[in-house]
């Protein structure tokens, strides 16, 4: 490790307290007086502690000022959310937003937009939501009310992503050099802060109901009382809703699920542009030929296809827990994922040879003298089957569940088929645990 990212752990054995600390040499003269005001009369409508309070000591108590009187330094948050201009002080607690060109760096043409972003943290955000909206395109969307235009990338996801960046990024003297970085490439949008998760948080957690952890609390308590510029909108609701919503607006837009990267440096949030059921997808899904597939099935080779998928993925996508787990046995199966990690943190991935579609097809359907389009579900029906007929006397659903590895919903599904077509005799009542199984050469020999 570099001595960075040390003083980083360091840093954050206990509840950072950053934001807290008192910037010299500034003072109310230095705050937006107006948004300041607003905040005032919001929080005083909440708190009569506050309502019956001086002004500098209603600021001391929400974090603005670090001791209530008139001539008292700002604090790092109350010259983050409502200075004029917190860059005279830190010139690099700024964002830069950048807009890549289709095909990299070509002739003289490096980035399509480019621009450092200051200001307060509602001032950066409004100004980034206004670049990006001239970058993206529209496209008419026509419904029972008549035309609309809608962008073909949420700009609710940038606001939410770039809201969590600022909010929760490391404010520690180490990374106070270090801006905030939003980059738009042609196939995805990737944000970068300073600082990974704080608190013990994974990254497989997020996006899961209740899981939050404040690196900047008195900052985050601001930015939840804090108008956006020229609006009656709140920078941040400070409800744990960040994350569910930025997957929430992606599922709802058709995108894949952000992904989320964090190490001891920095936090990365990355949103794909492209669509998750996109037509070409979808092609790449027929192509692979495999029968029996849900929605939910699909859903998961998309996300699999564009990275990985977990149990947690699938269910922000509407699909239940208990299905969710069974879609993710069934691909590895049939031979289409991957299963890695642990049991807590399992993530699956497509098996390289799926990346050929007709070419998996095609050793699937070589692989199965009958023919069967889906080879790898015939594989586990041959392999149930074998257990039952190799036994030396019947045997229960438990143990062709150890002969095979495969999952008790899928050997009961088969043995329900192998029951119909004569080949296995069940012994016991169908509802029975107990129920045990007999090749039906056997039993009638």
């Amino acid at each position: 490790m570099v001595e960075a990212e040390v003083g980083l752990l360091y840093a954050n054995r206990t509840q950072p307290k950053y934001d807290a600390e008192a910037v010299p040499e500034t003072s109310l003269k230095d705050l937006d007086i107006d948004s300041v005001r607003r905040t005032l009369e919001r929080v005083r409508r909440g708190s009569a502690a506050l309502a019956r309070v001086e002004d500098n000591v209603a600021l001391t108590r929400i974090g603005v000022l670090a001791e209530p009187s008139d001539e008292s330094a700002l604090t790092l948050a109350g010259l983050l959310a409502f200075g004029s201009y917190p860059q005279q002080y830190f010139p690099q607690l700024m964002c830069s937003l950048v807009v890549h060109a289709p095909g990299g760096v070509t002739g003289e043409t490096r980035f399509l937009d480019n621009a450092t972003l200051r200001g307060s943290i509602p001032e950066i955000v409004d100004s980034a939501l206004a670049m990006m909206r001239r970058n993206l395109a529209a496209r008419a969307v026509m419904s029972d009310t008549g035309r609309t235009d809608k962008l073909e990338f949420p700009l609710g996801v940038v606001r939410e992503a770039l809201v969590n960046a600022l909010m929760h990024r490391d404010y520690s003297g180490i990374t106070r050099g270090t801006q905030v970085q939003v980059e738009l490439f042609p196939d995805r949008l990737e944000i970068r802060s300073p600082g990974g998760i704080y608190g013990g948080i994974a990254v497989e957690d997020l996006g899961e109901e209740a899981v939050s952890s404040s690196r900047n609390a008195i900052l985050a308590g601001l930015l939840s009382d804090t108008y956006m510029p020229t609006s009656r909108e709140i920078v941040a609701e400070n409800r744990s809703s960040g994350i569910p919503t930025m997957i929430a607006l992606a599922r709802e837009n058709g995108l894949p699920r952000p992904s989320f990267r964090s190490t001891v440096s920095s936090f990365v949030v990355t949103v794909n542009r492209s669509q998750l059921l996109s037509p070409e997808v979808l092609s790449w899904i027929s192509a692979l030929q495999i029968a029996g597939l849900t929605p939910a099935h699909e859903i998961a080779l998309a996300m699999m296809r564009a990275g990985v998928v977990t149990n947690a993925a699938l269910r922000q996508w509407g699909v239940d827990r208990i299905q969710a787990g069974q879609v993710l046995r069934d691909l590895v199966e049939w031979g289409v994922a991957v299963k890695e990690g642990g049991r807590r943190y399992a993530t699956y991935v497509l098996d390289p040879r799926t990346r050929d579609a007709g070419a998996f097809a095609k050793l699937a359907r070589g692989s199965n003298s009958a023919g069967d389009p889906n080879p790898t579900e015939m594989s586990a029906k041959d392999q149930i089957a074998d257990a039952v007929r190799t036994a030396a006397h019947e045997v229960s659903a438990q143990d062709i569940e150890v002969a095979t590895g495969l999952s008790r919903p899928t050997i009961v599904k088969y043995l329900r088929g192998l029951i119909e077509a004569g080949e296995v005799t069940p012994i016991g009542s169908a509802r029975s645990p107990q129920r045990r199984y007999l090749w039906s050469g056997r039993a009638t020999a």
